[in-house]
């Protein structure tokens, strides 16, 4: 079933590059397997019995792929395809740097900041991320499961710069505890631009058309109109005291605007910004 897994994700999402871990088998047990899927190895670490296992994988003929250093926990490898400034990192970092990337209610400021200073000093930042927020999940006592976001695809400026619509997707895990990382280079997230143009669509031939109106339509039928007076209203200045009257009668902790005050602000501190209004 995991081969199934892989083969069906890099069918649907081609990667160039396929990272896996705790693999928990040797590489040449499956060799055939990622030569029939065009898939060579870059770096290996293998497993030790059914522990561990880090297998860099490479579907590009043209990249200059040199390994810089390996451990058995980490492979360090510098990509080259016609430009060696960007870099990226992306794997199981096992641990956190900040409260809610956790359900648990434990958290080591200090263990957080010393990967927060490492990643400060390699000048490297979270990509965007979409989908789910955790990547890795388990189920503890009590039946309470336990979810944290100890993988992440991070990145430095340049490689921002050369793919400044990237992001990363959490895919759906099978296989392991941990959650399968999609990295994409160009364009936005699908879903969330197939709505956006829907509802831009919608809208658009909601409001937007250009066809003729009949006003007659209705024959001689008296139709409210207002006075010459209450046209004049609509177009006067609004004055201090209305704002403040439309300020004071809104309910104090509604939703803010987009200021992001809410209106328990405005009238707790109207002598100081009520004019700025």
């Amino acid at each position: 079933m995991a081969r199934v897994h892989c083969k069906n994700l890099v069918r649907i999402y081609k990667p160039s590059f396929f990272f896996l871990f705790e693999t928990h088998t040797m590489f040449n047990n499956l060799k055939n397997f990622w030569d029939k899927l065009d898939f060579y190895c870059v770096g290996i670490e293998e497993a030790v019995g059914h522990r561990g296992g880090i297998w860099f994988l490479s579907s590009i003929a043209n990249a200059s792929c040199v390994v810089i250093d390996q451990i058995d926990q980490c492979i360090t490898v510098k990509v080259s395809v016609g430009h060696n400034r960007p870099w990226m990192a992306v794997g199981d970092f096992n641990e956190i740097v900040a409260p809610d990337e956790s359900t648990s209610a434990y958290f080591s400021s200090h263990r957080a900041s010393l990967l927060a200073t490492i990643l400060d000093d390699c000048e490297l930042f979270d990509l965007k991320v979409t989908s789910r927020r955790y990547t890795w999940y388990r189920a503890v006592q009590a039946g309470r499961n336990l979810a944290k976001r100890l993988d992440r695809a991070l990145v430095n400026e340049a490689w921002m710069t050369m793919f400044p619509e990237g992001y990363s997707e959490i895919l759906s895990r099978l296989h392991s505890d941990h959650c399968p990382i999609l990295v994409r280079c160009h364009g936005s997230p699908r879903v969330k631009d197939i709505l956006q143009e829907e509802a831009l669509s919608f809208y658009k031939n909601l409001f937007g058309t250009t066809e003729e109106v009949e006003v007659d339509c209705l024959g001689d039928v008296p139709m409210p109109t207002l006075s010459t007076e209450a046209c004049a209203r609509l177009i006067d200045p609004v004055s201090f005291a209305e704002v403040k009257s439309a300020v004071f009668s809104m309910s104090p902790f509604k939703a803010p605007g987009p200021n992001g005050f809410q209106a328990y602000f405005f009238k707790e501190y109207w002598e100081i910004v009520g004019t700025e209004i």
